[in-house]
């Protein structure tokens, strides 16, 4: 059994949720003790080589790499389960944070697209700690991508369920996280299992990941799946591979080649 995405109304019906109000069916009680508050912005790093490390959250909720004030900057509308978007973490992504980055031509700014309930799962994982933890959440998800990968085509055949979006609630999503070992990933990383539940419970940061979604096809009308590129706001067409996009980045500073 394959994973299938979701369509267009999925998406829809999904981001509609969270936003009418009511609480997700049968969600896990809000845990007596706040989970501690994400850690603030750190300061602005003192030279060029820090902007590999700066993460910014922007007020539309994705998460930034990068020196906040590059003239370029490159979105990438990604999917955890995606196979594409693994192979651009693994051949891509090493390059941009060290080159284009880490010399402060470009930001990258992470957009998700959810494609199922465990991208979704993944997505909100990504997000627990606030932009403190992203980047190492963000590259721990998809360094285990293969053995998550072979946990989950089986929990899907299992629990033919997830498949509707009414079924997505609190206790469906910790299931899954700890049934295909992101539990684990996280914990690796740090976080404590009230931390995680909380995450998976959270509902504003739902809304936003669907929200991000939802807004895809405002910013590319034909959304071509992903993973999809922009830069400065622009499509980049026919590209979801490292071979396609690297020769539409702008040439690096002269201190960084």
């Amino acid at each position: 059994m394959t994973i299938r995405p979701l369509t267009r109304l999925s998406a829809l019906l999904l981001f509609a949720l969270p936003l009418a109000g009511a609480p997700l069916a049968h969600a896990a009680p809000t845990p007596a003790k706040r989970p501690a508050a994400p850690a603030k912005a750190p300061a602005a790093p003192a030279k060029a080589g820090d902007w590999a490390n700066m993460v910014t959250l922007l007020p539309n909720g994705a998460f930034v790499l990068g020196n906040p004030a590059a003239k370029t900057t490159l979105v990438e509308y990604f999917s955890y389960t995606c196979s594409h978007c693994k192979a651009f973490a693994d051949e891509g992504m090493p390059t941009i944070k060290q080159s284009w980055v880490r010399s402060g031509a470009i930001k990258v700014e992470f957009r998700n697209w959810v494609r199922d309930p465990f991208d979704l799962v993944a997505a909100l994982l990504a997000r627990c700690g606030g932009q403190s933890r992203f980047l190492a959440n963000h590259e721990s998800i998809y360094a285990g991508y293969e053995p998550w990968m072979d946990k989950v085509i089986p929990y899907s055949r299992a629990h033919p369920e997830i498949d509707d979006p009414k079924n997505y609630n609190a206790a469906t999503f910790a299931d899954i996280a700890e049934k295909t070992g992101l539990t684990a990933t996280l914990t690796r990383n740090g976080l404590t299992g009230p931390q995680i539940n909380a995450c998976l419970a959270d509902q504003k940061a739902l809304a936003t990941v669907l929200n991000l979604t939802a807004g895809s096809w405002n910013a590319v009308p034909d959304f071509p799946g992903t993973p999809t590129f922009l830069l400065n706001g622009k499509l980049v067409p026919n590209t979801a591979s490292w071979a396609t996009l690297k020769g539409h980045l702008p040439p690096l500073p002269t201190s960084a080649n």
